[in-house]
């Protein structure tokens, strides 16, 4: 089974492109700590690229920026190609199909969301702005984040 759970927080603003037939993609990097701490008392971190897309990656772009937390959950691939010098190379990308906002409090009373674009930006839009919370939203009592594919928020292991 390929299938990853990552919390982690945005190293920049998601980029979004789309393909020649109209497909949105998502690109983003998290930043996700370490289970432990070395000798020195830090916390080593890794930098894991992802990619998202169709509605999911058009989402993400709306409500995430650099710094914003979030769980994400997808599959890995390794992306591999040849260099100008001919030279074999390879990527690891995480493909998100769903994610969820990770920050402890949010402030529009939102607290998650899905590839299906549950949720809010704590009150900001993509550039910075402020923005009104969205009134056709259901109650957060009402969402469900991860579908009912047998996995909730107690099987993720952190």
């Amino acid at each position: 089974m390929n299938q990853v759970f990552l919390t982690g927080r945005l190293t920049k603003d998601v980029e979004l492109r789309y393909t020649n037939n109209q497909k949105a993609v998502a690109s983003f990097t998290v930043a996700v700590d370490r289970d432990y701490t070395t000798q020195n008392n830090e916390r080593p971190t890794d930098f894991l690229n992802c990619r998202a897309w169709g509605k999911t990656a058009e989402k993400l772009k709306e409500l995430f920026f650099k710094g914003k937390k979030i769980l994400i959950q997808g599959s890995i691939y390794i992306e591999k190609w040849e260099d100008n010098k001919i030279k074999q190379r390879q990527s690891t990308i995480i493909n998100v199909s769903r994610w969820e906002f990770a920050d402890d409090k949010r402030q529009d009373g939102y607290s998650g969301g899905q590839g299906s674009g549950y949720g809010g930006n704590n009150g900001r839009s993509s550039n910075g702005s402020q923005r009104q919370p969205d009134p056709g939203m259901p109650p957060v009592e009402q969402l469900d984040t991860f579908g009912d594919d047998g996995f909730g928020e107690e099987d993720i292991p952190f």
